[in-house]
């Protein structure tokens, strides 16, 4: 059963990637990081395919149980698996959006040891997602508390330019600024 993907990405426990034709592939060993629709731990030695969709363009790999995805030809944003921050510790097992429809995703950077994700969009807008406890979004928010600021559950538009590089690390955020 060969199957032909682009570049693909890899994480501790998994890897993914989006085929030629747009298709979403996950394998691996995960709790409900592969985006199945299995809310237990399952385990795919073959890539398997993640729903119907065409339009995927980009996913990206977060610790040992998160993962997320440019979908809708770079439009949307989606996430999926456990601890997405994004909801609290909430789980979930296919892909979700995160924005509307026509958001304009251009990448999207987990943390790969945090709780916290990182969006950069088309137009050099960034946006902070998840639960930060030492100023990862880099707003002025919680640092050093020890308590997780949980209200990123909803994206949080981060103001201070036009972005043009993100990268996350377990505790913070280092961007560059046009």
């Amino acid at each position: 059963f060969p199957v032909t993907i682009g570049p693909s990405k890899t994480s501790n426990y998994y890897m993914g990637g989006v085929k030629t034709n747009g298709t979403l592939w996950t394998w691996g060993d995960s709790l409900s990081s592969l985006g199945l629709g299995a809310a237990s731990a399952i385990t795919r030695s073959l890539p398997t395919q993640v729903g119907a969709k065409t339009t995927w363009t980009d996913v990206v790999l977060g610790g040992t149980n998160r993962m997320g995805a440019i979908g809708d030809s770079g439009q949307t944003v989606y996430v999926w698996g456990a601890d997405l921050g994004a909801w609290s510790q909430t789980t979930a097992s296919s892909p979700v959006a995160l924005f509307a429809d026509n958001f304009g995703a251009k990448a999207v950077y987990p943390s790969m040891l945090g709780s916290h994700t990182m969006v950069l969009s088309t137009d050099g807008s960034l946006y902070a997602i998840g639960m930060q406890k030492n100023g990862e979004f880099g707003d002025n928010g919680i640092m050093g508390s020890g308590v997780a600021d949980l209200s990123g559950h909803i994206p949080r538009k981060i103001e201070n330019g036009t972005w043009k590089a993100i990268a996350t690390g377990n505790s913070h955020t280092l961007g560059l600024i046009s």
